[in-house]
């Protein structure tokens, strides 16, 4: 009998370890000198001039939608994600969803066609996998905001053309920061405005506009640049092992959610329309299986949306993560040939 297979595994390096032991004994808990080091690494990593980092990738969100007073406009963004971090972020900005479909080979937004107006567009990278909106002509009088959350690895080995890049921190994310976000742009307007608004540490009486305690913490940020330290090694890995998967997939006829060139799979993502049967193999083989989109749009437009149907309906993901062992991988790999 095989011991169950988690989805996940969180790594923790020593260097994370080490790196918020030092920000404790030291007493540098919220203010430190970890965070503006992990502003700067940032910066040169992801080709951006300012970064403000925040509590969280939600957070991160927000601040940004504030920042572009997106209260009572339309804010573009896809009729599915992972979570509800994007549709809750635009409504508690005071935003107003427009929800779109989505590409069948990246799960992610297909803008609408011109004509819409609207303040702002979020566009998520779904699982490693960046998002061809990008490289779309931007909404009339809108920004680009590029959701790269679970996109770390692909984004930081190529730039984006957004507006404003958002990245998330949480530990599912690879790198792990325990939580946090950030916000980068090459606008220095746009990005002092996000640092006034995350915190009023400095705030010494009344102001118009209201300003939040969203910042991330130094002991946070030092566990996030000890995570920094292993991004290629683990980009490495996790192409290795998809590598491996994808051929398996292939071998059986099974499609997947492949990234493009220069891009690192942050998730193992079947597409099948007998999702069930599929699942309910690797159960058997206890292999965890999850089901990772979800509609974040109202229910009354799902009719709206058939390419965002069909990949709810059909979607799972496989065990994938950079603590793989190589027999657990060699587990997977016959369990898929074994369908």
């Amino acid at each position: 009998m095989n011991s169950p297979m988690p989805r996940i595994r969180i790594p923790c390096h020593a260097e994370q370890e080490a790196n918020v032991r030092a920000a404790i004994r030291k007493g540098q808990l919220v203010h430190g000198p970890q965070l503006e080091l992990l502003e700067r690494k940032l910066a040169e990593l992801f080709g951006k001039k300012h970064v403000v980092l925040t509590a969280n990738g939600f957070s991160a969100l927000f601040l940004a939608l504030r920042a572009m007073k997106a209260t009572g406009g339309e804010v573009l963004t896809a009729s599915v994600s992972t979570c509800c971090a994007v549709v809750n972020a635009i409504r508690a900005a005071g935003g107003r969803p427009v929800f779109s479909d989505v590409e069948s080979h990246t799960a992610s937004m297909d803008l609408p066609g011109p004509g819409r107006s609207a303040v702002a567009a979020i566009v998520p990278d779904h699982f490693g996998i960046l998002a061809s909106a990008c490289k779309a002509p931007r909404p009339e009088g809108g920004r680009f905001i590029e959701d790269a959350a679970q996109a770390f690895h692909s984004r930081a080995r190529n730039r984006s053309g957004a507006d404003v890049l958002v990245l998330s921190f949480y530990p599912t994310k690879w790198a792990n920061g325990i939580d946090g976000g950030a916000i980068l742009t090459d606008n220095a307007a746009f990005g002092g405005e996000c640092r006034r608004l995350c915190a009023y540490s400095d705030q010494r009486g009344w102001e118009e506009e209201v300003r939040y305690n969203l910042r991330m913490n130094n002991v946070n940020a030092a566990m996030a640049l000890g995570s920094l330290a292993h991004l290629d090694e683990e980009a490495d890995r996790l192409a290795a092992i998809f590598n491996i998967l994808a051929a398996a997939l292939r071998g059986k006829g099974l499609a997947f959610l492949a990234p493009g060139a220069g891009e690192i799979a942050a998730r193992m993502v079947v597409a099948d329309p007998e999702r069930e049967r599929l699942e309910a193999h690797f159960r058997r083989k206890e292999i965890a299986t999850s089901r990772e989109l979800m509609f974040v749009c109202p229910e009354s437009a799902l009719g709206a949306y058939p390419v965002a149907r069909r990949l709810v309906a059909t979607t799972f993901s496989l065990p994938f993560h950079p603590l793989l062992q190589e027999q657990e991988i060699d587990r997977m790999e016959k369990a898929i040939c074994s369908l």
